[in-house]
């Protein structure tokens, strides 16, 4: 779902900056076909929720029907959405209306905002009304009396709306930070293309060294946050034997509704480890520290770092170089010429082409680091040599406490088992990996797994670089 909503808010801006060109009229009713189509995603939502409320308590409805007809209300409301907010963008023209007619784009993020407002609502409405599929099923067994107050069981409810904010935290502001900032950058361009090229390289270094250096502050500020428990404590600092600078140990409170760990922070003094409410709860000591192991993995081995830089490489390059021979950030008039298409058709293309570079990438080594992940949190660790080099040795008791925490994982979420999604492969696939590196050397197969992908990530960089550099070059002046 995160991904989706990603696409959608990224096709809508994309569109609305290279497709809005010409006043647009019949603006009232344009504006009430909006507001139709944005009512109407959240509507259908109603009608489903409805359907499936008054079904709970039939004979035979049991919780593996429950959450197949979840799933696939789901995948429908996505694909309407989907349709509501392209209908928005290409059949209203919302986008002409606020920055032809409205003039918006004169002010920094107003018109992307407003823009986006309508995609918005019908999503964050939709997530409101879902909220209540889950309380329906907790209360199946229970009579409810005609006495409730309607506007206290909808808007004064904690559970809906801790449901409601878990859920924007999880898919609007991890991507509405970096993409507001970037769109912050794009509309102050102008200002800033008058300095000369070395101060704009410098300071965009130390611009995107500072937000990601403050990201983990920025997601411990919009994530819920609470003490954790004396057990997951000394769990936690057990694992912390090579730390000179340790992580720090966040507990994310999602009111039990998510089992995951994860890791943020590139620089020593600001990287944190998270642990849900419900994977503290669910998960004995001996796992919790192989869970603990496998999130301090990716700080060790920086693959936070990797995965950015590969993201963000082939941008910095293009922008770069574009700016030093053609005076050009974006290049898209330069390629436009060069094909003989319009500019709207290259900047779809180009961002078609990014889309599947990146997906694909993150796909790649996301996927590797995982493996990679497991197999240190098997492992323990020991510092030799002169420069403290890390030497992984396999330890039996680690690699079951491994084994055992995927195993219950996949208990409690068998939905991932067989399913793969972009930055984890499934949980059969994981344990099957470990099982395979146990019968192998451990100390070769450990070294050998980590050499394989930096390797892999330096071919994908080096690659980026001569491709892009070539294409930069040969564009007319």
């Amino acid at each position: 779902m995160n991904l989706v909503v990603s696409f959608v808010i990224l096709i809508c801006l994309a569109s609305s900056e290279f497709l809005a060109g010409s006043y647009a009229d019949h603006i009232w009713l344009r504006l009430a076909g909006i507001a139709v189509v944005a009512a109407a995603v959240p509507g259908l939502a109603l009608v489903q929720t409805a359907r499936i409320a008054r079904s709970v308590g039939n004979a035979g409805f049991d919780g593996a029907t429950f959450e197949r007809l979840c799933n696939r209300i789901t995948t429908c409301h996505t694909a309407v959405w989907l349709t509501a907010s392209i209908a928005i963008m290409y059949a209203f023209r919302w986008h002409d209306v606020v920055r032809q007619n409205w003039q918006l784009d004169r002010f920094v993020l107003v018109d992307e905002l407003l823009i986006l407002a309508p995609v918005i609502f019908s999503l964050v409405a939709s997530w409101f009304i879902f909220s209540e599929l889950p309380q329906a099923w907790k209360q199946r067994d229970k009579t409810v009396t005609t006495e409730c107050n309607l506007f206290q069981r909808w808007f004064k409810n904690d559970q809906r709306w801790s449901f409601i904010l878990l859920r924007v935290r999880l898919h609007l502001f991890v991507l509405a930070g970096p993409l507001f900032l970037a769109i912050c950058v794009s509309d102050l361009s102008p200002t800033l293309l008058q300095f000369p090229p070395w101060i704009l390289g410098v300071g965009g270094i130390l611009g995107f060294s500072a937000v990601f250096a403050c990201l983990p502050m920025l997601v411990n500020w919009s994530w819920h946050s609470q003490q954790p428990t004396e057990a997951t404590l000394l769990a936690f600092e057990d694992t912390l034997s090579l730390e000179t600078n340790p992580p720090r140990l966040r507990i994310w409170n999602t009111q039990r509704q998510i089992i995951n760990a994860s890791a943020s922070g590139l620089l020593p003094w600001f990287r944190q480890v998270w642990i849900s409410d419900r994977l503290q709860e669910l998960f004995p000591r001996p796992e919790l520290q192989a869970i603990i192991r496998h999130e301090m993995a990716h700080l060790q081995q920086r693959h936070v770092a990797i995965r950015m830089l590969l993201l963000l490489m082939p941008l910095g390059i293009w922008s770069g170089l574009g700016w030093v021979c053609h005076r050009d950030l974006t290049l898209v008039s330069q390629v436009a010429a060069s094909c003989e298409i319009s500019k709207a058709a290259t900047a779809m293309c180009l961002s078609f082409l990014y889309a599947t570079y990146a997906l694909a990438t993150l796909r790649l080594i996301s996927h590797r680091f995982e493996y990679d992940a497991d197999l240190i949190a098997c492992c323990k660790p020991s510092k030799t040599g002169t420069l403290g080099k890390t030497n992984y040795q396999l330890a039996p008791n680690r690699f079951q406490a491994m084994k055992n925490a995927l195993n219950r994982l996949a208990i409690y979420m068998p939905r991932q088992v067989d399913r793969e999604s972009l930055f984890h492969p499934s949980i059969n696939n994981r344990i099957q990996k470990l099982k395979r590196r146990e019968q192998a050397s451990s100390d070769i197969e450990a070294g050998a797994s980590l050499q394989q992908t930096s390797l892999m990530a330096l071919g994908l960089a080096v690659t980026i670089v001569i491709v892009l550099t070539t294409a930069i070059l040969i564009l007319p002046e």
